[in-house]
């Protein structure tokens, strides 16, 4: 009960974060910069929650162990055995 509750407080702060900042973002014109707060937001979000639940997180490292290294792999086989 006292998690629940906790996790409704912090989405609602997190919520009001997110429209306060967004909303003084736009007010000078910045639409590009709200779209990447917008999302940094909802991220850091879903971290915390993949931290709580134990669900995979998906971090830039992540990321690089299975794109980037598989890719750089495959051009390096291209560029040896050419």
């Amino acid at each position: 009960m006292k998690l629940t509750l906790l996790l409704g407080i912090a989405a609602v702060g997190l919520f009001l974060f997110a429209y306060i900042g967004c909303k003084a973002m736009l007010a000078h014109g910045r639409k590009s910069e709200s779209a990447g707060f917008l999302a940094l937001i909802a991220w850091s979000a879903y971290m915390g929650l993949a931290n709580l639940n134990e669900w995979p997180s998906l971090t830039l490292i992540s990321l690089q162990q299975s794109v980037i290294n598989p890719a750089g792999g495959w051009l390096l086989h291209l560029i040896h055995y050419r």
